[in-house]
């Protein structure tokens, strides 16, 4: 089962939400107990953060709890009359899960293009993962997608 607890709230100008939450896997997986949480601010000048994190506790005795920790850093502007321009970086980091020792990074660039009137989103992003793993050697994967989200 899992559970989450969720908190959105305006301040003045400034929009803060939050969320925390637990899962249980029961005998479906090799982890135990996972805790993850969340915290993201959008400032009035558009300039907007989130942190993340959580954690897995396994139920294996020669397993090391898995880990994770994640930072965004944006900014959103009206740079075309269409709509809402967005900028983003973000970095994230995870620890142990898949092997003892595993130690993961992602770092992410993105520009999201808002079209009000068509009810789309357009995209592009770049996003660089790399991993660190004892006895073996990984490439880093370099990814670039683009698209469009088109809510109706």
């Amino acid at each position: 089962f899992d559970t989450a607890l969720s908190y959105s709230r305006k301040y003045g100008e400034t929009t803060v939400a939050a969320a925390l939450a637990y899962a249980l896997s029961g005998d479906l997986s090799k982890w135990d107990d996972q805790y993850d949480g969340s915290v993201s601010i959008l400032l009035p000048s558009g300039l907007n953060f989130t942190v993340a994190g959580g954690f897995q506790q396994y139920d294996l005795t020669d397993r090391n709890d898995a880990d994770y920790w994640y930072a965004k850093l944006g900014y959103k502007t009206q740079l075309f009359s269409p709509g809402i321009t967005a900028f983003a970086v973000d970095y994230g980091m995870w620890n142990e899960f898949e092997l003892n020792e595993d130690e993961a990074q992602s770092i992410g660039l993105a520009f999201v293009q808002d079209i009000a009137d068509w009810g789309t989103e357009f995209y592009i992003a770049y996003r660089l993962y790399t991993l660190d793993r004892e006895g073996a050697s990984a490439d880093d994967i370099n990814t670039v997608m683009s698209g469009a989200r088109v809510k109706f």
